[in-house]
């Protein structure tokens, strides 16, 4: 989003997909917040999960459940050229 259209960054993609696969996946969008949704995503000899995620600037927060397990889960989004950068130029966490 630049301000007055929407671009796409990433696709998701399965690395066994085939054009007939159900990825299960929604996006809902309401101002600045962005609501993702996947049903039913089958793991192999895990079982189906889905997962609920709101994002908001530059956090994320969320649940997930499935057959035998579920969660919740939040944190700070960070591109990974910024980790790259911290990694190699980490910070003292010295601020004086």
């Amino acid at each position: 989003w630049n301000g007055s259209t929407w671009a796409e960054e990433e696709k998701l993609l399965a690395s066994d997909g085939a054009s007939s696969d159900n990825f299960g996946l929604s996006v809902s969008i309401s101002g600045d917040t962005a609501v993702i949704t996947v049903d039913d995503f089958g793991f192999p000899g895990i079982g189906l999960y889905s997962a609920r995620v709101m994002i908001y600037g530059n956090f994320y927060t969320g649940i997930w459940y499935g057959t035998n397990y579920g969660g919740v889960m939040s944190g700070q989004i960070v591109r990974a050229a910024d980790e790259k950068a911290e990694a190699k130029n980490p910070s003292s966490g010295d601020d004086k």
